[in-house]
């Protein structure tokens, strides 16, 4: 199966820069691991993974694009085996992850995004100091299969919304280029522009409709699991649509 070799392909080219995050990652948890007190902790330092597979999603196109189609390998073959590489990287990111994490909650309260978000560590008042302190990580089969799954879902989605930018970037000419990187800022004008003419209702109706999509208010992950995957599906579509008549490009 083609799709499966260059699926082999493209986590060889993106191992390299995983294992060289996480030795900066594991060099940074022990840095700080070792000058925290006991009376100190930090959190949600995971983010870092975040960005990592979001700048490794940037960097993917392009050059396995143009290695593909310089060695005859169809879009569709290139596209399915990207897409399947992204798998084995992130749920093997999202297990690093959990184990760095929990070691190091031996030594520093280190509650991560997960915790915070669906955990019992939500729930406690960050204000008070000693109770912050006494959090301990939730280690039952729930909540490990939880983070797990949910980092998963993140990681994967991200790299897919990365691939997406660069293709965007990638097929369209130089003055649409200057227009999508203004674009955040124009968004944010129009937002406020707006904001006042809009009935209160439709705001709270989209902010209802994350915490349901995103399982905040039940503190249930596997609701965002479901979400991601249908979020991650709709990059797949525009991506393939983009792919189908890209070219190569010096």
């Amino acid at each position: 199966m083609k799709w499966l070799k260059f699926a082999k392909y493209q986590i060889a080219e993106i191992l390299p820069s995983v294992r060289n995050f996480y030795l900066i990652f594991l060099a940074i948890i022990i840095f700080i691991t070792i000058i925290s007190r006991s009376n100190s902790n930090f959190s949600g330092i995971d983010f870092a993974s975040v960005v990592f597979i979001f700048i490794a999603g940037l960097n993917s196109f392009r050059s396995s694009f143009n290695f593909a189609l310089a060695n005859n390998i169809s879009r569709k073959v290139f596209l399915k085996g990207m897409i399947v590489a992204i798998f084995p990287i992130t749920i093997t990111m999202s297990l690093i992850d959990l184990i760095i994490n929990r070691v190091s909650n031996i030594f520093v309260p280190n509650p991560n995004n997960f915790d915070m978000i669906y955990g019992a560590y939500r729930d406690i008042d960050k204000r008070n100091i000693i109770r912050s302190l006494d959090w301990m990580p939730q280690n039952d089969v729930t909540t490990l299969l939880g983070t797990i799954l949910w980092q998963f879902a993140l990681y994967s989605t991200v790299f897919l919304l990365g691939v997406l930018i660069t293709l965007i970037y990638y097929r369209i000419s130089k003055p649409f280029k200057i227009l999508v990187s203004v674009s955040p800022v124009i968004l944010i004008v129009l937002n406020i522009s707006i904001k006042g003419m809009l009935p209160e209702s439709f705001g709270k109706g989209l902010s209802n409709f994350a915490v349901a999509a995103f399982g905040f208010e039940t503190q249930n992950p596997f609701i965002a699991v479901l979400s991601f995957g249908v979020i991650g599906l709709v990059f797949s579509t525009f991506i393939y649509l983009l792919t189908r008549r890209a070219v190569i490009k010096e």
